[in-house]
């Protein structure tokens, strides 16, 4: 574009000079008056001096072949820097377009210009890398364990799960190991189901879900065996005022609890991450529905604390998504003498006391798969030279298969550095965390924030791939330090 805009002012200024050259030519042949500079509306100049050949500064031929040239010139160099920012803005606006094209908004023109420099993309995972569409392909529990590689075996997953579960009753609950899941899951849970109304032509289901996509594929793993409206009934029949108490979902604690009324007594129920509910299980329902402590033998040389480990890490290594499912049992009186302890509950983390000694009912195992095309943008970008992290809240396990599956990292590199994949929290402690200084930028002094350690956090980009567990303060401290 800029050197057509060149061309084009070069071409203008040819013209130029050709044209003074011509008018000059025709008033030497006495075609046009003495001094006319109008050739359409020619008018002779009174006490015009004649153009001739004579070699005088007085010469009037000289003189205008000089302005002839300076026109010319000024033409050329005028043509060229003014038609560049023009020249920029129709470069950026098209690219702008093409990315939009693909998706892809720039607010600012700028910015695709910005993006030509790219060293590193930090992206996020479920619904960037993956497709967020949650489905079940994996459970463990001591009534039934089993593990599906494709979506085939994952469809017969809910109806083989409810078959053995529904064999077993919890005690001191009267409900089947199935049931007592279900109630677990729908009454600590955001997401909801809703019948179809048609909006989207791609749903052809009576009812649908929404919210959480996470507990959409839950919700949708027992709607494949009890149906949508039998399913969202546990919670919409549930009396809201045995809702004594919930504790929400946040990025920090990975999980949720409620405490309900349950006849006589309180029943807690949490669901999260694995690692982070882990910490407060002390007891496991056993194959008959037997509560028991998981440091007990499983019968198979194993206690059951060391089974919902192995479970976990080979979920996570299948690049599953895990959640547990966790309850808690207290005498009413137990549960109010509790809530005057702590502060009446009005804080969420007065709530944290609700969640010792859980006892644990089972482990999901939820697949989202990679977007399409992904494998081959990464690759693209390893060709340009850009380096790809990933950042996720999923634990590391997780997020390290899928960045496997996706082509982020090989297991060379995984090997070769410690820093390849971290967790948020040792991410935060290798690099000092973020730090406020004080910069004197002109007359003013403001407040910058920094990386603590900028050396070590230059040593950790290095190597960084994935970044798992990690908290929007960790996304934050990483683009800062980039």
């Amino acid at each position: 574009m800029a050197d057509k805009i060149g061309y084009v002012g070069v071409s203008c200024a040819v013209l130029t000079l050709v044209s003074l050259l011509i008018r000059s030519g025709l008033e030497m042949a006495n075609v046009i008056p003495c001094g006319c500079g109008n050739i359409t509306v020619c008018v002779a100049e009174p006490d015009c001096i004649p153009l001739t050949f004579e070699l005088s500064v007085e010469n009037r031929l000289w003189i205008d072949l000089l302005n002839t040239l300076i026109i010319a010139i000024s033409v050329i160099v005028v043509a060229i820097p003014e038609g560049l920012p023009l020249a920029v803005t129709i470069s950026l606006s098209y690219s702008s377009a093409q990315m939009q094209a693909e998706n892809n908004l720039v607010r600012k023109l700028a910015s695709s210009e910005t993006m030509g420099g790219v060293t590193h993309i930090c992206s996020d995972k479920t619904g960037t890398l993956t497709q967020n569409k949650m489905t079940v392909m994996a459970i463990f529990s001591s009534a039934f364990t089993k593990l599906c590689n494709n979506p085939a075996d994952g469809g017969q997953l809910p109806k083989e799960f409810n078959d053995a579960s529904n064999e077993v009753i919890v005690s001191d609950s009267g409900k089947s190991l199935w049931d007592f899941i279900v109630q677990s899951v729908m009454l600590n849970s955001s997401a909801r189901i809703e019948k179809n109304d048609g909006s989207n032509p791609t749903e052809t289901a009576k009812f649908i879900t929404t919210g959480n996509v996470t507990e959409q594929g839950i919700f949708k793993f027992f709607m494949d065996v009890l149906g949508g409206k039998e399913t969202n009934d546990v919670r919409a029949n549930f009396p809201k005022e045995d809702i004594l108490t919930t504790v929400p979902f946040t990025s920090s604690r990975k999980r949720a609890a409620v405490a309900v009324k349950t006849g006589e007594h309180v029943t807690i129920f949490c669901k999260g991450a694995p690692d982070m509910v882990l910490k407060t299980v002390t007891h496991c329902v056993d194959a008959s529905g037997a509560k028991v402590e998981i440091g007990e033998d499983a019968g198979n040389g194993k206690t059951y604390k060391e089974l919902l480990d192995e479970n976990v890490k080979t979920f996570a290594d299948n690049a599953y998504r895990t959640i547990i499912t966790c309850f808690r049992t207290l005498e009413m009186a137990e549960f109010e003498a509790l809530k005057e302890d702590n502060g009446g509950f009005v804080e969420d983390k007065d709530k944290d006391v609700l969640e010792e000694g859980l006892c644990a009912l089972c482990i999901f195992g939820i697949q989202d798969p990679l977007r399409e095309g992904i494998v081959e943008s990464i690759k693209k970008c390893k060709t340009a030279g850009i380096t790809v992290i990933m950042c996720t809240g999923d634990n590391i396990d997780t997020a390290t298969a899928i960045s496997r599956n996706a082509g982020i990292i090989t297991q060379p590199e995984i090997d070769a550095s410690e820093y390849s994949c971290m967790i948020g929290e040792k991410f935060r402690e290798v690099v000092g965390g973020m730090n406020v200084v004080t910069e004197q930028r002109g007359k003013k002094t403001v407040e910058v924030e920094r990386v603590g350690n900028q050396h070590k956090f230059d040593e950790v980009k290095k190597h960084l791939k994935v970044l798992g567990r990690c908290s929007p303060l960790d996304k934050k401290i990483l683009v800062t330090g980039m």
